[in-house]
């Protein structure tokens, strides 16, 4: 009876010390110095771990190399715990960043200093690495379907011939999982050679039934943005080219602080600048599904281009194919100067919308206080007004321009019925529209005065409960009341892919998901072997205490992750292993005395 006693105390003990070696087995890798992180970056066997960061990182007198690559992507996730990661110094021909290319991977409170330059000899903003586009920014420059990306800012320098972002490259999402960008910020310097630039992202460009396909929120961009390209000289203070063949991009709570500037000879018409605070050119094409929201954003930084120029967006274009979706801007301020010689808007230098479908689109809510200049064609919300219903919005920002100049459009235009339902104050521009429509209906439009501006009856149809706050010089956006963005609370929970889950998606990611199916094969099987080792070695341990002992130990040291500085996780997993042999050891003693 004893001995059964003495069993039932044992067994639990030993599988609960199993059960914690497991866990730190199969836990985070903290990573405390240059020389670790060096190794990481040179290991692509290893792009499928969870690592931690114990300190903060000076890379500058180590190798360095993007983490992850179209071969092999970084799949895993790596928490930067608050961390900064300095001397950043990647110099790479494809993809570059302190990651390269991160696939259903997480990326957490991380900052890093330094720069990245990418070396890829395109010819033009289009041109791609085997089927696939390059793409440079400071923390990583390609982000596939399923990577998260939280909390991180980026103080790198980043160089590229097209798609640079300060804190991502291009955002490109083919596959059945979102991906997320929330809560980062940067402040590095970015210089595109060519096209697609913007202060956190190049470009997105999605084809994903994911709900929805790409989420950026509550992102800040502080630096200026600068480009002189002649080929697609789109620019953005957070995303400089956005398109979806399929499925919703959301970006909202969302701020631009700096200056973005774009501008060269207009020879080629798709070619000529597209300039905003927050997207440069929005394409919404191919399929009913397809729509991009921009909500709560707002830009403080001046946009200068030679050609389209809004407050929020550029341009954005909605097709006739864009069915079921609609698409939005909705709640955003701008409060900057806005200058386009072509087409120039406070909240969108250029619109066109050729869906007639019942599912409207908008631009809603909105405020304009910046000034707004144009040689061809200024509105205080829209340069060149094509399909969006202009709702509820007000301008208190002048417009001129020298032809075509209106408080809410410089010019109406287009196919597609549309209406405004808006409010401006009359010392902003002589006319609602510069030149009218047939199709688009202004009767909602109306003037104030600087006597009644600060009355909530000036302003029918206005939310002055959730929406508008009114002050002494006009109406407000609550959500920006103090200089402060909305908190943002909703990201979508981002799945990881499942390797084994059957997915269509084009000729690249196809290949990108045998890839994974295959390396995720490769760890099932590692596992496997490594949990067949381990009771191997718990038998081996009823046997002979020295053995055991010895054998435990050099297990241990070889298979736990390796840990830098204080190797807190190693001696931890060490003393459960040291806890199960003990109790094991004991329980053979008990046995052979009860036998004797």
């Amino acid at each position: 009876m004893k001995m059964k006693s003495a069993f039932r105390l044992l067994l639990p003990v030993c599988l609960l010390a199993l059960l914690c070696l497991s866990a730190f087995a199969a836990g985070e890798t903290v990573i405390s110095d240059a020389a670790a992180l060096g190794r990481l970056m040179d290991d692509p066997a290893a792009w499928s771990g969870s690592y931690r960061l114990g300190a903060d990182i000076d890379l500058g007198s180590v190798k360095q190399s993007p983490i992850g690559n179209y071969e092999t992507p970084f799949t895993g996730s790596f928490d930067g715990a608050g961390h900064t990661i300095s001397g950043l110094n990647i110099k790479a021909d494809g993809t570059a960043g302190l990651f390269g290319v991160l696939s259903g991977a997480s990326v957490t409170d991380l900052t890093v200093k330094g720069g990245a330059v990418n070396s890829f000899a395109a010819t033009d903003a289009e041109t791609k690495l085997d089927e696939k586009y390059s793409g440079t920014g400071g923390i990583a420059g390609v982000a596939l379907s399923g990577t998260t990306l939280k909390n991180c800012v980026s103080r790198a320098s980043v160089k590229g011939p097209c798609n640079v972002g300060g804190l991502v490259g291009i955002i490109y999402n083919y596959d059945l999982f979102s991906v997320s960008v929330t809560n980062c910020e940067n402040y590095g310097e970015i210089s595109p050679a060519l096209g697609n630039a913007g202060g956190l992202i190049g470009r997105i460009q999605v084809n994903s039934s994911a709900t929805p396909a790409v989420y950026v929120g509550g992102c800040v961009n502080h630096a200026d943005v600068r480009s002189v390209s002649e080929d697609r000289n789109r620019l953005a203070g957070i995303a400089g080219y956005v398109r979806t063949e399929a499925g919703v991009i959301l970006i909202e709570n969302c701020e631009n602080e700096g200056k973005i500037t774009g501008a060269n000879s207009g020879a080629k018409a798709s070619n000529c600048p597209f300039v905003g605070g927050i997207a440069g050119r929005i394409e919404i094409v191919t399929d009913a599904s397809s729509a991009v929201r921009i909500l709560n954003c707002k830009n403080t930084g001046a946009i200068e281009s030679s050609h389209h120029a809004g407050g929020i967006a550029g341009y954005i274009n909605r097709s006739d194919k864009a069915l079921e979706t609609a698409s939005e801007i909705v709640g955003c301020l701008n409060t900057a100067a806005v200058n386009g010689p072509s087409h120039a808007g406070g909240i969108v230098g250029y619109s066109e919308n050729r869906c007639a479908a019942d599912v409207r689109s908008a631009i809603k809510n909105c405020l304009n206080t910046g000034a707004v200049t144009s040689s061809a064609c200024a509105g205080g919300i829209v340069g060149r007004w094509y399909g969006f219903d202009i709702l509820t919005c007000f301008v208190a920002g002048n417009v001129s321009a020298t032809d075509l100049c209106g408080a809410f459009a410089g010019k109406a235009d287009g196919s597609v019925f549309c209406e405004i339902d808006s409010v401006y104050l009359d010392s902003v521009a002589t006319l609602a529209v510069g030149e009218s429509n047939p199709l688009c209906v202004e009767l909602g439009a109306k003037s104030v005065g600087a006597a009644i501006v600060g009355k909530t009856d000036s302003f029918p149809g206005f939310d002055f409960k959730t929406v508008w706050t009114m002050e002494k010089n006009g109406p407000t956006l609550t959500a920006f009341a103090g200089s402060k963005l909305p908190q943002t609370t909703t990201a979508p929970a981002t799945e990881k892919p499942d390797a084994t889950e059957a997915t269509e998606t084009t000729e690249a990611t196809s290949a990108e998901s045998t890839a994974a199916t295959a390396d995720s094969a490769e760890t099932a099987e590692s596992t496997a072997e490594t949990t067949a080792s381990t009771e191997q070695t718990t038998e081996a341990t009823a046997e002979s205490k020295e053995t055991a002992v010895s054998t435990a130990l050099t297990e241990a040291t070889a298979e736990t992750p390796e840990t830098e500085g204080g190797s807190s996780t190693l001696w931890i997993a060490l003393g459960i292993v040291a806890v199960v042999v003990i109790a094991a050891v004991a329980a053979v003693v008990i046995i052979k005395k009860k036998k004797a």
